[in-house]
């Protein structure tokens, strides 16, 4: 797929998001995009907040023919699944749209809470999962403080913003991990 032109535009009429099949409405700016594939031309018109959690979720990274509306379907109730916290028997009556609302709510949560985290304790989000650039560690998703003051001051900071947890055993030194919302920021920082 080629990307020949790529836009936003104000809707003077209704139209239909390519992604979510719900409506663009009259007075709505939109992204519009022009196309090639195969040698066939095509338009695709959708919502910007559609357009935002499709290149947040990384959604273009496999797709050489684009994002199909199946696809898009299938990741946000993928991802729906995978941060979903509240009650399980809600979720059989939530239509998609409520889903994408809900993963495009948590996901900005994910940004904001991003946002405030310093370069220093990104740092160690990465070293808990092995991911940082200096050492490769053993074990996914844990961390046993140093003991220097500095870092368990920016543990507690992590695990008061709700992005790490604490493991505490009796035979062992205290164990951080990220939580899912610390996950999630992680892969944002490693990524992006």
């Amino acid at each position: 797929m080629e990307t020949l032109s790529y836009t936003q535009r104000k809707a003077r009429k209704s139209h239909r998001c390519n992604f979510c099949s719900g409506e663009i409405e009259p007075g709505e700016t939109y992204n519009i995009s022009g196309h090639k594939y195969d040698g066939e031309l095509y338009t695709w018109k959708s919502h910007i907040k559609c357009g935002d959690v499709a290149n947040e979720l990384r959604m273009f990274d496999d797709c050489d023919e684009g994002v199909t509306e199946d696809y898009f379907n299938e990741a946000i109730r993928e991802e729906f699944s995978d941060i979903y916290s509240g009650d399980e028997d809600q979720v059989i009556d939530m239509t998609f749209d409520q889903m994408l609302t809900y993963v495009i709510d948590k996901h900005k949560l994910y940004r904001d809470t991003m946002a405030g985290i310093k370069n220093e304790e990104r740092e160690l989000m990465l070293k808990t999962c092995g991911l940082d650039k200096k050492i490769r560690y053993p074990y996914k998703n844990k961390l046993e403080p140093s003991g220097d003051k500095k870092e368990l001051e920016m543990l507690h900071r992590l695990k008061r913003i709700g992005v790490m947890s604490v493991t505490s055993d009796t035979f062992k030194p205290d164990t951080y991990s990220l939580t899912l919302m610390g996950q999630k920021i992680m892969r944002k920082i490693r990524y992006y």
